[in-house]
């Protein structure tokens, strides 16, 4: 039986697809929650008071983001291991 030193040292093509994948959509989520929050705050800053939308809503739609960003996510990082998986 090998260590596991050596089985993780001995990843296969597939397995390192993955983890190039994975990798790849990590920075991309990091991008992507970095503009979103962002925007919210240049959107808070700049035009809020002028459209008369509060503190509440600015809150709400972060909220919304943060949702929507992590279902997306999740059901990246699930197609990206089932279509892994032979």
């Amino acid at each position: 039986m090998p260590s596991t030193k050596s089985r993780l040292s001995e990843t296969s093509p597939k397995a390192e697809t993955l983890r190039q994948e994975l990798v790849s959509l990590a920075i991309r989520t990091t991008i992507v929650v970095i503009l979103t929050w962002a925007v919210l705050y240049l959107f808070e800053s700049v035009l809020a008071q002028q459209l008369g939308i509060t503190d509440l809503h600015i809150h709400i739609s972060g909220t919304v983001a943060t949702i929507a960003i992590s279902f997306v996510l999740i059901t990246t990082i699930r197609r990206l291991i089932h279509r892994s998986i032979p």
